[in-house]
């Protein structure tokens, strides 16, 4: 204990005096330093949703390196991978929108029924008890749905962090923000054959229907024909349901559209005194089934064309 006193002594005596500017300035910059290192750190332990592309690559890392399997049996896992990750990533996409959507019809709900109970109690004004009734049912589905919403993308979440190997943020925002429709500009199962590689169109017109040795001349065994038809088969199927969702998201945009005009119409109508309870709280729940259907629409037409790709793709490798 001595040494250490004399030596902690002896140091004090000989070092070199430093200026206090410097010193001030060296301190200051050390303490800013402090919380710029720390953010980074949180953002590393947040695991912040990232791009499609990238979610679709860190799993496929993570799903590769934690699991030992030769090249037979890493194909079938890089598909469902694949898959699951794309899947949960719109799922979290979709999901927020309805959120969103939930939370601006919460807000109308409250903003009428205060109105509401203004004139109610007023006697000012065409409002019934019934239709406060309705406007606080109304306002009680809404909160219902905002509270299974935010637990339904919690655990997406939790389940895309497993798959990538990383813990994701409950509370994050989503990497891309907006859900979006994957690209897909075919409109027949022809035009879309023609767009796979030449060897592989070839072998489209050689494949005929399962099982059918005589329809099935690839030169090879009997069992690799009817491998090929049936995945042939499963990838028309996946064509047609990725049409069928399309269509039905095309509708779905534009009843979007004319919901969201009447909601409009019906909330300045409210405002100005010149509309009636009755007619809002039915303007809200056919925006909130019809906007929240649009978004699910696209989310149906991306895992469609999800699977399409999948079944693309054992093709392709066949």
């Amino acid at each position: 204990m001595a040494f250490i006193k004399n030596s902690a002594d002896e140091f004090r005596k000989t070092r070199a005096p430093v200026r206090s500017g410097f010193g001030l300035t060296l301190i200051a910059l050390l303490l800013l330093s402090f919380p710029a290192a720390e953010a980074e750190t949180e953002g590393k332990k947040a695991g912040l949703p990232p791009s499609l592309e990238e979610t679709v690559r860190l799993s496929l890392e993570h799903a590769l390196s934690s699991a030992v399997m030769g090249k037979k049996e890493a194909a079938p896992v890089r598909e469902n991978v694949v898959v699951e990750a794309k899947t949960l990533y719109f799922e979290i996409l979709y999901k927020k929108e309805q959120l969103d959507i939930a939370e601006e019809v919460k807000g109308y709900f409250e903003k009428a029924i205060s109105k509401a109970e203004e004139k109610y109690e007023s006697g000012d004004g065409d409002v019934s008890q019934s239709a406060i009734t309705k406007m606080k049912l109304g306002l009680a589905g809404s909160t219902n749905d905002i509270i299974k919403l935010r637990s339904d993308i919690k655990i997406a979440k939790l389940t895309l962090g497993t798959l990538m190997g990383r813990e994701l943020s409950l509370d994050s925002e989503v990497g891309e923000g907006k859900i979006a429709p994957l690209k897909f500009q075919y409109e027949n199962y022809e035009d879309y054959e023609k767009s796979l590689p030449r060897k592989n169109q070839e072998k489209a017109l050689k494949t005929g229907s399962p099982g059918n040795p005589k329809q099935n001349p690839s030169g090879g065994s009997p069992e690799k024909s009817a491998l090929e038809a049936d995945i042939r088969l499963a990838m028309r199927k996946a064509f047609i349901k990725a049409i069928e969702k399309r269509d039905i998201m095309r509708l779905a945009e534009k009843n979007r559209k004319i919901t969201r005009a009447l909601l409009v119409t019906e909330v300045a109508n409210y405002d100005f005194g010149i509309g009636n309870a009755e007619d809002l709280f039915q303007s809200l729940i056919i925006y909130t089934r019809v906007s929240s259907g649009y978004y699910e629409s696209i989310y149906d037409f991306n895992v469609a064309a999800i699977e399409l790709e999948r079944q693309k793709s054992r093709f392709l490798g066949l």
